[in-house]
């Protein structure tokens, strides 16, 4: 969640106070982790 952020602060465009663009352009999803007996955590940003 909090790389899919970064990445609608960086990329997403101007700010919307509707919320129709620039917020939630990108979706996150954590494809390795430590936690999980991975050697590093692994997150895939595309766009939603």
């Amino acid at each position: 969640m909090v790389t899919a952020a970064f990445m609608d602060l960086a990329n997403g465009g101007p700010y919307d106070k509707t919320g129709k663009t620039g917020m939630w352009t990108f979706k996150s999803e954590q494809t390795k982790g430590i936690e999980c007996g991975d050697d590093y955590g692994e997150f895939v940003i595309t766009r939603a």
